[in-house]
C-alpha cells in the first residue's frame, strides 16, 4: 500500500532570525525527515539551499519583506496552483488570504503588551485578529502566551478552542556537545539575547556595576553593543566606564559549537527579561549544567518552576545580591534538577506535536 504524503508549505523567510529562526530550523530538521510529509519552503532560495538538510527540498523564491502588505498577496499567488494540503506560518504575519488550511505559531503578543510605536501596535492588533480568525489551528509556546492572547485580543470560545500549547525545545546535539576550550580567557557571567529594552540588559549592567569590585568575573554579552546604547545617557555612561569588564561578542548568530562553549564555561547565566513568550537561552544554559538566575516574570516561573534562582525584575539591588550568592554557593541538587528539566524540552517533541496538529488540520478540512 502506497503511503499518503501530505504536502506542507512552510514560510521560511525568517530562518536566519535569532528567535523564530531557531524555532524554524529545529522543527524543520525533524519534519523534513518524515516519510509521510512532503515539505516545500518559501524564502530566499540561495540562503535556504545553503542549509544542508534543506538543499534537496523544493523552494519557492520570495523576498517579500516581513510585516509588509506585499507578503499578504505574493505568498497566496505563489502557492495558488501548487496543490498544497496545508500552509505553516511560524509567526503571526500569516498570509491570511490563502485558500488552504493554515497553522500559525504565535510566540508572544509583545507588540500589544509592551511599549512600542503606535503604528506597530495597530498593525499587530489587526494581524493578530486576522490570524486568529483565519488560522485553522494556532500554536502558542507557553500558557503565558495563550493567556496574553485572551487578555489583549478577547477571542471567542471557538478561537480559544483551536489554540494549542507546543513548547520550544533544546536539541540533543546541544546536550551532547563535548567540552572544548573556553572561548573567553577570564571568568565570566553570561548574558545571551538581543539588546532590546524589554530584555532588561540595563538592569543587569547596573547590578554588575554594584558588585564588580567584589568578584573577578567579567560580564560577557553575546550580542551587539549597537542598539543598547540609546537615549538613556546614564546607562551609556555607565557602560562606557565598564568597558574593561563588559565584553560584547559583536553578534548573536555565532556557530552552534562556539555558542555552546560560551554556556559551558560560564560561571553563571543571567536572564533579566521584562517580557518573553518562552525563554529558550535559560534552557540551553541548564542543558550545559550552568547556574541560572532569572527574572520573576510569569512565563519564566511557568517554564522553570523551582529549577533556578529568581529576582524581582525591576530590582538591580536584589539581582546584584543574588549574583554574589549564586556565584559563591555550591548547589548540585539545583543544577541536577535544572539539567533534568532541560532534557524534558526537546525539539523532536515539538516537531512530533506540530506534525500531529498539521495532519489533524488537513483531515478536518477533507
Amino acid at each position: 500500500m502506497i503511503q499518503k504524503k501530505y504536502k506542507i508549505c512552510v514560510d521560511a523567510r525568517m530562518i536566519f532570525h535569532s528567535g523564530i529562526g531557531t524555532y524554524l530550523k529545529n522543527i524543520l530538521f525533524y519534519l523534513v525527515k518524515e516519510k509521510d510529509l512532503e515539505i516545500t519552503l518559501i524564502g530566499n532560495i540561495g540562503q535556504l539551499k545553503s542549509i544542508l538538510e534543506f538543499s534537496d527540498l523544493e523552494i519557492i523564491g520570495s523576498n517579500a519583506e516581513i510585516y509588509s502588505i506585499k507578503e499578504q498577496f505574493e505568498i497566496p499567488r505563489l502557492i495558488k496552483n501548487k496543490d498544497f494540503d496545508l500552509f505553516f506560518s511560524p509567526h503571526y504575519n500569516a498570509p491570511v488570504f490563502i485558500k488552504i488550511p493554515l497553522i500559525t505559531t504565535i510566540h508572544d503578543v509583545f507588540h500589544l503588551s509592551f511599549s512600542t510605536s503606535f503604528i506597530k501596535k495597530i498593525y499587530a492588533y489587526l494581524m493578530f485578529h486576522l490570524t486568529l480568525k483565519y488560522s485553522n489551528q494556532i500554536i502558542t509556546i507557553s500558557e503565558f502566551t495563550k493567556n496574553e492572547i485572551k487578555k489583549y485580543l478577547k477571542p471567542s470560545i471557538n478561537i480559544i478552542d483551536k489554540i494549542w500549547k507546543i513548547s520550544n525545545g533544546v536539541s540533543q546535539d546541544w546536550i551532547d556537545y563535548p567540552i572544548l576550550e573556553n572561548p573567553y580567557k577570564k571568568q565570566y557571567i553570561l548574558y545571551v539575547g538581543n539588546v532590546k529594552p524589554h530584555k532588561n540588559l540595563k538592569n543587569l549592567i547596573q547590578a554588575f556595576a554594584k558588585i564588580k569590585d567584589k568578584i573577578p568575573h567579567d560580564l560577557l554579552i553575546i550580542g551587539k553593543k549597537e542598539g543598547f546604547l540609546t537615549e538613556d545617557k546614564e546607562s551609556e555612561k555607565l557602560s562606557e566606564s565598564l568597558l574593561n569588564r563588559i565584553h560584547f561578542t559583536g553578534r548573536l548568530d555565532v556557530s552552534d559549537d562556539l555558542f555552546c562553549q560560551y554556556f559551558e564555561h560560564a560561571d553563571l547565566f543571567v536572564f533579566p527579561s521584562l517580557y518573553e513568550g518562552f525563554g529558550l537561552p535559560p534552557l540551553e544554559a541548564m542543558a550545559r549544567k550552568t547556574k541560572v538566575i532569572l527574572s520573576n516574570i510569569p512565563v519564566l516561573k511557568e517554564i522553570f518552576l523551582n529549577c533556578a534562582e529568581f529576582f524581582s525584575v525591576e530590582s538591580e539591588i536584589e539581582l546584584s545580591e543574588l549574583i554574589i550568592k549564586v556565584l559563591n554557593e555550591d548547589n548540585p541538587k539545583m543544577i541536577k534538577k535544572a539539567y533534568q528539566l532541560a532534557q524534558e524540552y526537546t525539539w523532536k517533541k515539538t516537531a512530533v506535536q506540530t506534525k500531529k496538529l498539521m495532519i489533524q488540520a488537513i483531515q478536518s478540512n477533507s
